[in-house]
């Protein structure tokens, strides 16, 4: 009977995934077979039932490839199915595929945490309200992103490339798939794209590879983005990529999309949205967009309540060339003129698009042309009404948008949190070059006194950055780099360095700079980027204007030196820095310094020096009163005495137990897991094994809700080895499993 019932599940889901792959059942076995290595008659005896797969690997193995390939219907083959099918198949590791598979809800993450950032919400796919005609583009484009899995739509702006691929990827066979969409723009990172694409994942119950890359050290980007491909494969996405014309496509070809294109297939596709052709691609694409044809122009004006007589639809289609954007914008000129004899004056599409906003600007009052200025310069998301109406300052702009909307130069964007208006992009940098230097520097200006009221630190910078007022945009930058990276904000960053490198020779900067070198160390060393860390903070040593600099800069480079595990040269910095420091008496930044002696000496093995910085540290850190910096103290000294022998180990218990009470006080959890993970090897240094598994798994409860991988992987490997000891191979296998997966 359970032979029986294996088989009609393993048929059910074959038919289903059959018709979901468009392909016939025969050739679904045979590409089964090759990726389980087993012959078509193998499955075929399995799918009537007739035997069971041999071992437990070929039924993980086939259960694997079946929860690949069910991905687009996972409200179907959910849970309870795989769990019928592998208890069908008298499978042995039932619980822990199922885990493994199907993991329960992460906790979400607090917005307020120190600790993580939340995932950041995914771009919309764009819902088209006015889409007309393409029946033929679209059969077209759906083959060819079902049969070739790449899709590279081109055409001039304005043509619909956007509309066209939204509508195709909300249809059906694509519907049910998760569906990623980004739009490029100009300052977009590689790092930038891979934050986003966690971001999705853990939108879609993956969360691990967005907590790692909050962590202090992480895989190098290419193991990282290999790591984010696979499971973009496992959950059957679609990539799409509007505006590719805006990036540097050399670099992203080679650091993106040629990896990315070993992994498309039946479980992810791309699309690529670009006015150009792109240059490094050498797959075959269908040919450009071209207009709609007149009566689907027709159709798109019905929608706006139009019925142009014969000559003025040929005006409108003449005009346009069938361009939908340049249509309406054409309209507009016809309903303020109400004259059809300039149709000559359209020459070539540069010519037709400037005409055309040309006549509507001089259609505009100034309020009118203020509101098209300011949302040409402004990022989509910043360009609410309330932003609009408090950098303007000129009361109620309702009236002004909804003219504008009218006349179709602004489009209305709602997102789950709130709505924004937003320029095509033809419009856009028709108003963008029509404005003079100091005419943008004026707007930007005005953008970010508005926006410090909101305390947004990092649009605040950006629009001081592109005001040209540099001290300001300094003085805003957040210190923790993951968040400007999460952000897309590394590449303005760098922006910044560039233009001060002139400045900072001619001493216009001062101390500024040297507060810029800092957030860029914590930059480049938390993107891997060790040599750039210890280059701008030796250059910043070599222009530091006094001692106080000179010793801050010195930290600098002791930091980048400790990341390449320097550790000699590492700490020879921290004690220049720390000589200083004692002389100017600056207690602070003493016990910085003696913090980071302490560790390098604890890592050189040095338990007797590292005991006594850390001794020094916090008998300066009592006299302060700060709760946050004796936790940390009382950590790291009860850390350092941890290896020092039998007879430290209390002091270290009591220490590390002082250090767990604070942090839990301050509400800085992952550093209080931090401590009982560390009472807990302590517990097992004294033989009392019991205590040390249950403070392990306490301390590993509490990474798991957090989502701290690199304090994961310790954990999870220390009780896999305690469970393996003990000869608990089940709990070992679940640790080790649970390992492989962080």
């Amino acid at each position: 009977m359970k032979a029986k019932r294996f088989g009609r599940q393993l048929n059910e889901a074959a038919k289903l995934i059959a018709h979901h792959e468009r392909m016939t059942m025969s050739g679904l076995f045979l590409r089964l077979a090759e990726e389980l290595y087993v012959s078509p008659h193998t499955l075929n005896n399995w799918r009537y039932g007739r035997r069971f797969p041999s071992s437990d690997d070929d039924v993980r193995a086939l259960a694997e490839a079946l929860f690949k390939y069910t991905a687009f219907d996972r409200k179907h083959f959910d849970r309870a199915w795989f769990r019928a099918f592998l208890e069908a198949a008298n499978f042995a590791e039932i619980e822990s595929f199922i885990d493994s598979h199907f993991p329960e809800p992460a906790q979400p993450i607090q917005a307020d945490s120190t600790d993580l950032l939340p995932p950041l919400p995914p771009e919309p796919v764009p819902q088209p309200s006015e889409f007309v005609g393409r029946e033929a583009e679209l059969s077209v484009y759906r083959r060819h992103l079902l049969d070739r899995h790449l899709l590279i739509i081109t055409g001039m702006a304005g043509v619909g490339k956007t509309a066209l691929a939204a509508k195709l990827v909300s249809e059906a066979p694509f519907s049910s798939s998760p569906i990623f969409w980004h739009s490029f723009r100009q300052d977009d990172e590689i790092e930038t794209i891979l934050w986003l694409l966690a971001a999705f994942l853990a939108h879609h119950g993956r969360p691990a590879i967005w907590r790692l890359l909050q962590q202090d050290r992480r895989p190098p980007t290419g193991v990282v983005l290999r790591a984010i491909l696979q499971q973009l494969t496992q959950i059957r996405a679609i990539l799409c990529f509007d505006d590719f014309h805006h990036i540097d496509q050399t670099v992203y070809d080679e650091h993106l999309f040629q990896p990315l294109l070993g992994y498309l297939g039946p479980t992810l596709r791309l699309i690529l949205i670009s006015r150009y052709t792109p240059k490094h691609f050498t797959v075959s694409m269908p040919p450009s967009l071209e207009g709609l044809d007149k009566n689907a122009i027709r159709q798109l004006l019905a929608l706006r309540g139009v019925q142009p007589s014969p000559e003025e639809l040929d005006f409108l289609y003449q005009t346009s060339q069938g361009n939908p954007q340049l249509a309406l914008l054409s309209l507009t000129v016809l309903q303020q003129s109400g004259d059809v004899s300039a149709r000559d004056a359209f020459w070539s599409t540069e010519p037709i698009i400037r005409y055309l906003l040309l006549e509507i600007y001089q259609g505009l009052n100034e309020t009118e042309r203020a509101v098209m200025r300011l949302t040409a310069l402004l990022d989509d998301a910043l360009c609410t009404r309330e932003a609009i109406e408090g950098i303007l300052g000129q009361g109620s702009q309702l009236e002004t948008l909804v003219s504008l909307i009218e006349k179709n130069l602004l489009t209305v964007y709602k997102s789950p949190s709130e709505t924004s208006y937003r320029p095509h992009e033809l419009v856009r940098r028709f108003f963008y070059e029509l404005m003079s230097e100091q005419e943008r520097r004026h707007y930007y200006l005005r953008a970010a006194r508005f926006f410090e009221s909101r305390g947004d630190a990092l649009t605040v910078a950006y629009l001081y950055t592109q005001a040209g007022r540099w001290e300001d945009a300094l003085q805003w930058l957040p210190e923790r780099p993951y968040i400007y990276i999460g952000r897309g904000k590394a590449a303005w960053l760098s922006l910044i360095a560039e233009e001060l490198r002139e400045d900072i020779k001619t001493g216009k900067l001062g101390g500024s700079y040297f507060r810029l070198v800092k957030i860029l160390g914590a930059l480049y060393r938390y993107r891997g980027e060790l040599t750039k860390a210890l280059q701008i903070a030796q250059a910043a040593y070599e222009q530091a204007p006094d001692d106080a600099i000179r010793a801050d800069m010195n930290m600098e480079i002791g930091f980048a030196y400790e990341f390449i595990d320097a550790y000699r040269r590492a700490g020879d910095y921290f004690e220049r820095a720390l000589s200083y420091y004692e002389n100017a008496g600056d207690i602070r930044k003493m016990i910085d310094a003696l913090r980071g002696m302490g560790w390098i000496a604890y890592r050189l093995g040095e338990v007797e020096a590292a005991i006594a910085y850390h001794r020094r540290s916090l008998a300066l850190v009592e006299d302060l009163g700060d709760e946050a910096l004796l936790a940390r103290a009382l950590f790291s000294l009860g850390t350092a005495l941890m290896s020092a022998g039998p007879d430290a180990w209390e002091e270290a218990k009591q220490r590390l137990a002082s250090s767990r009470k604070l942090f839990h006080g301050i509400g800085n959890r992952l550093s209080e897991a931090k401590a009982i993970g560390n009472l807990g090897y302590l517990a097992g240094l004294e033989g009392d094994e019991e205590t040390q598994f249950a403070l392990y798994q306490e301390a590993i409860a509490m990474m798991e809700a957090i989502g701290d991988a690199k304090s994961l992987q310790i954990g999870y490997h220390k009780l896999a080895m305690l469970y393996l000891i003990r000869g608990e191979a089940a709990q070992a296998r679940h640790y080790a499993q649970a390992l492989q997966q962080v």
